[in-house]
């Protein structure tokens, strides 16, 4: 294998988040040939057993997530558990 390619995904939404830092510093610092694209999680809606088709913003992160080698998770603790984000692009990516 020449290349990896992980995908980082932060469980926090804010834009000055320390654990989206945390992945935008590693994707800096990485050896040639390992890149680490990170993913947005801003604009996927929470998780709906309804609805039909995916929405494109999921199967946009879906799509980077089964492009990845490897998956670099970046989550604050929320309430002794993952942060919602996290568990909501979880729920989707497990059906």
């Amino acid at each position: 294998m020449d290349k990896l390619q992980f995908l980082g995904i932060s469980g926090s939404l804010r834009r000055a988040s320390t654990n989206s830092g945390l992945l935008r510093t590693a994707a800096a610092r990485l050896p040639a040939g390992v890149t680490l694209e990170i993913a947005s999680l801003a604009d996927i809606p929470f998780y709906n057993a309804d609805i039909g088709e995916k929405p494109a913003a999921v199967t946009r992160v879906l799509a980077q997530m089964g492009a990845a080698d490897a998956i670099v998770f970046a989550c604050p603790e929320y309430n002794y558990s993952l942060a919602p984000a996290l568990k909501n692009i979880l729920d989707w990516a497990s059906r």
